[in-house]
């Protein structure tokens, strides 16, 4: 068996700058939301009053400010949702149930933010409450502070790398590594935290939290049909490719090569492939990426050795550099391996599509959901004409008796107010 299926959280922090298109420097005092605290807030001083972090929290003091953060898992497909569900169990933390003054979700509500007014032990506090959802489980964060401090908190938390605006490429970027050793003392590998490792004899099964898998080092043993055996190991010598196809076809998961690269002889007797593969895991599709060979050993035997990533399709690109850095940690693995993985990766067409679409789409909503930030950290919207497409960057307060004021001039409802989700990149 080489796969099974599982947290991980990802912290969503951004700042505002001077203008609504722009998020760097900063947050002016001027700029926050009608009904933020931040701008009338009185000078305090010492740091937030000491609390038990919630039910299933962990909580790190960030010099006067506070985050606090949070895994879950389960099937969730709204963000909002999640959100309210995490409002209440914030409740009990605080004095009282938080306020929301703003939030900003993505266009597939699977990242939402909001601004918060809140009091812990009768102190005033603002804070910004992130939740992020991939593949159903996700996570969520709350960084907080007294009001008058809470921007540059934010501008630190950022700056130190507690925060990164939008999400990062990988669900793993924020959480720790650790190295695990094989039982036999055979080999090692680093995996991030929420990872399972077993290893024997140089070889490692390692398991992701979200269906990701990582096999290294496996080599098969099969008797060419001529010696005479009746067994599930009987099976002709056949290339790598499709060598890998038979292997997994007879586990049960039917892979189909997508592409494949040349490299040199992993035993020095028989060819390496790099491959793209799809397979199928319980009915649900994968993208497999790795390193396959075969090798006569006998007049009728012979070894089928791979190594290979996996993941379902919706996150392999997002997790795939963490599964390489995984395999790159091998201890057994030599340095040439891992160039000859990189120049085969370089090589392969098929390979760096997929991953540069799937970067191209998460850049394009880390650069809508910022700009949707700056505008709402400016009290502002946009309002949208339908006939002629074109924006106008309005005040948040009035802003429907503005709409109704252009639509009546018009004559017909031409104008509306633009959803965050619709918002140009910047």
């Amino acid at each position: 068996m080489f796969f099974r299926h599982g947290f991980v959280f990802l912290l969503l922090l951004t700042t505002a700058g001077q203008g609504p298109s722009r998020l760097n420097g900063q947050i002016p005092k001027d700029a926050l939301p009608k009904g933020f605290e931040f701008p009338g807030a009185a000078k305090q001083s010492g740091s937030l009053p000491a609390r038990p972090a919630p039910n299933g929290f962990q909580s790190q003091d960030l010099g006067t400010g506070r985050l606090l953060t949070s895994p879950f898992r389960g099937n969730a497909n709204s963000a909002k949702m999640v959100l309210r569900g995490y409002m209440q169990a914030l409740s009990g933390y605080f004095d009282r149930m938080p306020s929301i003054v703003t939030a900003v979700v993505d266009a597939r509500d699977q990242r939402v933010q909001a601004l918060l007014n809140a009091q812990l032990q009768g102190v005033p506090v603002s804070g910004l409450l992130s939740v992020t959802l991939g593949n159903g489980s996700g996570g969520v964060s709350l960084l907080m502070d007294r009001p008058d401090r809470f921007a540059n908190t934010v501008n630190a938390a950022q700056q130190g790398g507690n925060a990164s605006g939008p999400p990062a490429a990988s669900r793993y970027d924020n959480v720790a590594w650790s190295q695990v050793r094989a039982a036999d003392g055979t080999s090692a590998v680093r995996v991030p935290q929420g990872w399972t490792a077993r290893g024997q004899n140089g070889t490692f099964d390692i398991q992701g939290p979200q269906g990701e898998s990582v096999v290294l080092g496996v080599s098969l043993q099969y008797i060419d049909p001529s010696a005479g055996f009746q067994h599930q190991s009987v099976a002709p010598y056949t290339d790598p490719t499709r060598a890998l196809v038979l292997t997994y076809g007879r586990q049960g998961y039917p892979l189909q090569v997508i592409e494949s690269q040349q490299t040199q002889s992993v035993s020095g007797n028989g060819p390496a492939f790099y491959v793209l593969a799809k397979v199928q895991i319980r009915g649900q599709p994968y993208y497999a990426w790795g390193l396959t060979s075969s090798s006569p050993t006998s007049n009728s035997t012979w070894i089928h050795y791979f190594s290979l990533v996996s993941a379902p399709q919706s996150i392999f690109a997002r997790e795939f550099q963490t599964m390489r850095k995984i395999w790159g940690s091998w201890s057994i693995s030599q340095e040439l391996v891992n160039q000859r993985m990189q120049a085969a990766l370089q090589a392969m067409r098929e390979t760096n599509a997929i991953i540069s679409q799937t970067q191209q789409e998460q850049s394009d909503g880390r650069a809508r959901l910022n700009h949707a930030w700056g505008v709402a950290f400016q009290g502002g919207t946009y309002i949208h004409n339908t006939q002629t497409n074109g924006l106008v960057l309005a005040r948040q307060n009035g802003v429907n008796d503005l709409v109704d004021q252009l639509n009546r001039q018009e004559g017909a409802r031409v104008w509306r107010e633009l959803p965050s989700a619709e918002y140009p990149t910047r």
